[in-house]
């Protein structure tokens, strides 16, 4: 009698254990049974079939008895909100059921949601433990996402060796996605010793396998000319369908050999449509080459409010040169109202990127007080910035402002040195100061031969007051052989381009027959057009001449001098 308590419990447990297992079907009907069928293939076919309302109901039945395959197909619909109402929060708890009960790709998914935080809060941590679990148990996808974090340093410390590691264990199961990151880490030297003809055998693989990132990246790798034998035609129908199946990247590099004509003549038409779609997708770069031809009008019709749009988009991408052009036609007013605060916005991002043509921009704003107050010692500071970077016109203006005091201390001699810096890079402006500066002896030991060898850089260049001030030194003899026919032709050069103080100077040589005959007719006209350029000197010059000419041909000239334009350099 003793024992008959524990024989109850046993005989209970025992009938507990036997008791049928109860499942409702796809028309409704309930069904009993020891065991749940072996898997879920009705479901699979309904959703084959494009019933995935049907296919839902099937997998809750075999969900709610606990199957983990069911458990995660349906995680996937309500994650979908394919076939039932979007649910990311029961989702996630049928994969954590799924994934507790030893089911791999469940696992994969529940590392998934903890990482992106989706129908609850993320939890990185914990992810990269799922992702492991599934790893280790051989899912490849799983192993993808846990090599490339851990080469990626996202969600666990850095560790390129076993990133590799897992990313090679993905590839050696066909997985297109590892064996594209491999050929990325050929590529950089990511974690393998840098490669290109390696990378370039792994992206062929992921290739072959329809991955649009590799088959871009192939495109991308032949422009390189850095692996024998691998040729842009080849691998142009990969980038085309690359392109064709919606890849952002590849519509950006499809358009740009289309634009710059790397397999053939170069076909806007083409360039366009590309560029279009992949502006489209949020590519800046294509948003600010878009926005170049819009300005140009090259390939499409020219139009400065599309322009700024697309600068616009491309600047809140973060692209820096797109930050840096829109400011450009804020400060201006082109394709949108002026406005010297916003530019001064977008400046100031794109200097925080590094674009020294940006920190200029803010040390001209803050020295003239455009949309800001002025502040010499803040333009200074922008100033400086651009100039150690390399960029000439700051360390022209840093240079003058270190030689007039401004802003800075008075230093003459390391100003001096910033122009030279800029005149050595090509600037004509910077050239033309450090040849006055010698002519001068302005805090240098006069040398008019340094002087006419900096004129005579800037006037190469075509820049007009090169030209002048060359021409002066040839008719005077000053640091260059003493040449009038040539003095002339210079300083006639930079009268033709426009150059109001050149054209004073030529009206003078004309008025009194320097190099040539003497001609007031035309030694008036010039004169008159130094003028009309601001030239208060050769409006009293001009003056001192008519009553030398009669009426109709002061007419005359005066009439062609408003028809007046400037020859090109």
């Amino acid at each position: 009698m003793t024992f008959r308590p524990a024989l109850a419990l046993i005989l209970l447990t025992s009938l507990a254990q036997a008791a049928p297992l109860k499942w409702q079907d796809a028309q409704g009907r309930w069904q009993y049974g020891d065991h749940p069928p072996p898997n879920t293939s009705r479901a699979e076919a309904l959703l084959s079939a494009g019933d995935a309302s049907g296919a839902a109901r099937e997998y809750e039945n075999w969900a709610r008895v606990g199957d983990p395959r069911a458990q995660t197909r349906l995680g996937e619909l309500l994650l979908e909100g394919r076939g039932v109402a979007r649910n990311p929060q029961r989702a996630r708890e049928l994969f954590q059921s799924a994934a507790e009960a030893g089911f791999v790709e469940a696992r994969y998914r529940l590392a998934e949601m903890l990482r992106q935080g989706l129908g609850g809060s993320s939890d990185e941590a914990a992810a990269m433990r799922w992702y492991t679990s599934a790893a280790e148990a051989g899912y490849p996808p799983a192993q993808v996402r846990l090599g490339e974090a851990l080469l990626d340093g996202d969600g666990s410390a850095r560790d390129t060796s076993r990133g590799i590691y897992w990313l090679q264990r993905a590839a050696e199961a066909g997985e297109a996605e590892a064996e594209y990151r491999i050929g990325l880490c050929y590529m950089r030297g990511e974690g393998l010793a840098a490669n290109p003809l390696t990378a370039a055998e792994w992206l062929r693989r992921a290739a072959s396998r329809g991955h649009p990132g590799a088959q871009q990246q192939l495109a991308e790798l032949a422009q390189t000319g850095g692996v024998p034998g691998l040729e842009l035609r080849e691998v142009m129908p990969g980038l085309i369908h690359a392109a064709q199946s919606g890849y952002p990247p590849a519509e950006l590099s499809l358009a740009l050999i289309y634009l710059h004509g790397l397999i053939g003549a170069p076909e806007l038409d083409k360039a366009v449509q590309w560029l279009k779609l992949a502006s489209a997708h949020g590519q800046a770069l294509a948003q600010f080459t878009l926005a170049g031809l819009y300005a140009e009008g090259q390939g499409v019709p020219q139009n400065d409010m599309q322009a700024t749009a697309l600068y616009r988009a491309a600047a809140e991408s973060g692209h820096a040169r797109a930050q840096f052009e829109l400011g450009e036609r804020l400060a201006e007013g082109i394709g949108a109202p002026r406005d010297d605060a916003e530019a001064i916005t977008w400046y100031s991002r794109a200097a925080k990127q590094g674009l020294a043509s940006a920190h200029t921009r803010l040390g001209e704003h803050y020295q003239r007080g455009l949309g800001v107050t002025a502040d010499l010692l803040l333009a200074v500071r922008e100033y400086r910035a651009a100039a150690e970077a390399g960029h000439p016109p700051a360390q022209l203006a840093l240079g003058l402002l270190l030689r007039a005091g401004q802003g800075i201390e008075r230093d003459a001699e390391a100003g001096t040195l910033w122009l030279r810096r800029a005149a050595e890079q090509g600037l004509p402006l910077a050239q033309v100061n450090l040849g006055l500066i010698y002519a001068g002896g302005d805090g240098v030991g006069r040398d008019d031969a340094q002087a006419a060898q900096w004129y005579a850089q800037a006037a190469r260049a075509e820049f007009a007051p090169g030209r002048l001030l060359l021409g002066i030194a040839a008719l005077r003899g000053a640091g260059v052989r003493k040449d009038v026919a040539q003095g002339v032709e210079l300083i006639r050069h930079a009268a033709q381009q426009g150059y109001a103080p050149a054209q004073g100077a030529y009206g003078v040589l004309l008025r009194d027959g320097v190099g040539t005959a003497a001609d007031p007719l035309a030694a008036y006209h010039w004169l008159d057009l130094a003028a009309l350029g601001g030239s208060t000197e050769a409006l009293a010059l001009r003056d001192e001449l008519a009553p030398h000419l009669d009426a109709a041909q002061l007419t005359t000239i005066r009439r062609s001098a408003r028809n007046w334009r400037p020859a090109p350099p």
